[in-house]
């Protein structure tokens, strides 16, 4: 038991404009009827609906409501949450998704049996049944001795050397991990705030990597809510809060991998690295020159091609020789290089294929990166598409979001004239998407998959 004048967990919720979902979130930690705990809501300058949830919330004593002035984003709000927060552990949440039931009594049990470890390493599981699911590695029997100097990756690899490639992913997300307050101090954790996608991975790796006293828990504690055939997440950040902020993280990723020594894991930071690359790709075809040349200095202060010197990435034969580019600090030329090869392949689908209204179905990334380029080429965009009713109406460079739902109703001569490109990197979410659009009397040779 914990004296009543100590805090066991400190939950931090980050939101913005989740109105639809925060009392569902909220609820989630309440219904656990456990007393000694406190929620730290960061409100990043959300939406007035947000902010009325907000400030009803604001009179039970357990919340401890803080307002940013303006949207900083995740790793700004989830920092603030930590220097605020008072309880042993910590604990994050999204304003989105929600947590089991019963499971802080549960969690409370495993810290006291196990004398306080630094990381409680939880299950989670998706709300969807529309989605591409991550596949999670398999969870260790607790055992008395906690401490080992494998750390969390090793320690599972070792006992079942069932990490690779599909699950690396599952490692990234902070809140499926529950962390002792100290041991954030003492490590001086802390999210990269110029980050704005992905912005946990440099955190995850520090646990992930470091912590040596570690537990499982191995009921499903944390239902995270993502659809993959809506692909706006954030259809608020902008392509150069994405390029700068990726570069910071693969630079101290970088860091962090090479000063730890840890040549035995380069699959999984192989994996991660790439990953940042692929949106700051995408993001790159979105840039202005002033905003390249930005870049460009950026790097050469930071010495950026110092950290990434020595790397070698399988893309392909752009990124790749984009990539060693980045490396001698002179890539402003490759980027128009990069950008003109897309726009053949691009022109090639358009004149190949009739069309007389073109949409575009694509992760909020591809579509500033997509839309720029069509700009260029004088092409119209009649709509981007999206399946979730929250982004209808919403604008990315003046073209309107639409839910797919549109075509229901028209007539087949309309469908048989419009081309839709779907861009996504996973071809099992274009083929769900192609698959819904065919049922609506879209025509499967004009659903395109147009990744670059």
């Amino acid at each position: 038991m914990y004296k009543k004048n100590i805090l066991l967990f400190s939950v931090i919720i980050p939101v913005y404009n989740c109105e639809k979902y925060l009392l569902n979130c909220v609820n989630s930690v309440l219904k656990q009827k456990f007393k000694s705990i406190e929620i730290i809501i960061i409100n990043d300058n959300s939406n007035q609906k947000t902010k009325k949830i907000c400030e009803r919330l604001k009179k039970n004593k357990i919340f401890k409501i803080i307002n940013n002035k303006k949207n900083y984003g995740a790793s700004y709000s989830r920092n603030l949450g930590i220097k605020h927060a008072s309880g042993k552990y910590i604990i994050f949440i999204d304003g989105d998704d929600y947590i089991a039931n019963n499971t802080l009594n549960k969690l409370s049990n495993l810290i006291t049996k196990f004398k306080n470890p630094e990381v409680i390493i939880c299950k989670f599981d998706h709300t969807s049944i529309f989605e591409m699911k991550r596949k999670d590695f398999k969870f260790i029997n607790n055992k008395k001795n906690l401490k080992n100097s494998e750390g969390i990756f090793g320690t599972i690899e070792k006992k079942y050397g069932n990490l690779n490639i599909s699950n690396f992913p599952s490692m990234w997300p902070c809140w499926r991990y529950i962390v002792l307050r100290k041991y954030i101090l003492k490590n001086k954790l802390k999210f990269e705030e110029k980050a704005r996608k992905f912005e946990d991975q440099e955190y995850t790796c520090n646990l992930i990597f470091k912590a040596k006293r570690f537990v499982f828990f191995k009921q499903s504690y944390y239902f995270y809510r993502y659809r993959s055939d809506s692909l706006f997440r954030s259809v608020d950040i902008k392509p150069f809060q994405i390029c700068v902020g990726n570069i910071i993280l693969i630079s101290n990723i970088l860091k962090f991998y090479k000063k730890n020594r840890l040549m035995k894991q380069k699959e999984f930071f192989y994996i991660t690295i790439k990953n940042l690359l692929e949106y700051f790709y995408m993001g790159l075809i979105s840039l202005k020159e002033k905003e390249i040349r930005f870049l460009s200095i950026f790097f050469l202060k930071n010495r950026i091609s110092k950290h990434i010197n020595g790397l070698t990435f399988s893309f392909n034969k752009t990124k790749e020789s984009f990539f060693e580019s980045l490396k001698s600090n002179s890539f402003n030329h490759t980027i128009k290089i990069y950008k003109e090869n897309i726009v053949i392949k691009l022109k090639k689908i358009l004149n190949l294929i009739e069309h007389r209204q073109l949409c575009i179905y694509t992760a909020w990334s591809y579509s500033f990166a997509l839309l720029s380029l069509l700009k260029k080429l004088k092409i119209k965009v009649w709509h981007i598409l999206d399946s979730n009713p929250e982004n209808n109406n919403k604008k990315i460079n003046g073209v309107k979001i639409k839910n797919d739902l549109i075509f229901k109703n028209k007539n087949k001569n309309f469908l048989s004239k419009t081309l839709i490109l779907v861009c996504h990197p996973q071809k099992k979410t274009y083929l769900k998407i192609r698959n819904k659009l065919i049922k609506f009397g879209l025509m499967r040779e004009k659903i395109i998959h147009f990744y670059f």
